[in-house]
């Protein structure tokens, strides 16, 4: 992805430095065609940090679950302080699991806003070069 990702940075400056000398509707639409890669590019890298990160989530969430039911099977009035205080720390445990599974599914809510908006962005952008170019048909 990275490779992919600096040879669309090094396509672009030549886009860049081409559109300076002359100017050229097709230019600006593979710049904006590569910008928009370039975006889904980094979005879906992003995408897999978070699955990555939920995963991790997941297990450790499993692991805490697992250890509770563990000292729950043993009879309460058989527990030591040292069971009441890892019950404690365990049920903080898994209060901030679940507290960072709200706030990844927030980030991704968030994403995908944000994904629609740059969508709505590129449509609009070439939009415009379209209408460029069906008006200098016309002017022909």
């Amino acid at each position: 992805m990275e490779e992919r990702l600096l040879e669309l940075e090094r396509r672009g400056v030549q886009l860049e430095n081409e559109m300076r000398r002359r100017s050229d509707d097709n230019l600006l639409v593979d710049w904006l065609l590569l910008i928009h890669e370039k975006n889904m590019l980094v979005r879906r890298d992003t995408e897999l940090v978070y699955m990555v990160k939920q995963q991790r989530l997941e297990d450790q969430q499993a692991d805490v679950e697992f250890e509770i039911r563990s000292l729950f099977n043993k009879p309460e009035q058989d527990w030591s302080s040292d069971d009441r205080h890892q019950e404690h720390q365990l049920m903080s445990r898994l209060e901030d699991g679940l507290s960072l599974d709200l706030l990844t599914q927030t980030e991704k809510r968030m994403d995908k806003r944000s994904r629609f908006k740059h969508l709505q962005m590129f449509k609009k952008s070439n939009h415009k070069t379209e209408n460029t170019r069906s008006r200098k048909k016309k002017n022909s």
